[in-house]
């Protein structure tokens, strides 16, 4: 059997995820990518919250079950319509907030 030849890159050996993302985003767009995950990761807990499962989110705001499992895992960008949908199915709201 032959050998193969495999290359192994080791920029990033050694590296904290936090040094990569430095180094590939700036400051904001960090900040903007760390906001998104918080505020999906608040939508999934508020669905917990009130005792509703992905599919009974779905059939209360007809939004697939797929992809409300595709916009909790930040898969997809939800619509703004689809973000008050999901909101309202579960008693809540946006409000606007200074950084």
């Amino acid at each position: 059997m032959k050998e193969a030849n495999v290359k192994i890159n080791t920029k990033y050996s050694g590296s904290s995820v936090d040094d990569f993302f430095n180094e590939i985003y700036s400051g904001d767009e960090l900040e903007i990518i760390k906001e998104r995950a918080d505020f999906l990761l608040q939508i999934v807990e508020a669905r917990k919250a009130v005792n509703l499962t992905q599919i009974d989110l779905s059939k209360k705001t007809g939004i697939s079950q797929s992809t409300i499992a595709k916009i909790e895992n930040g898969k997809i960008n939800p619509s703004l319509n689809n973000i008050f949908k999901i909101l309202h199915a579960m008693g809540k709201t946006i409000k606007i907030a200074s950084l």
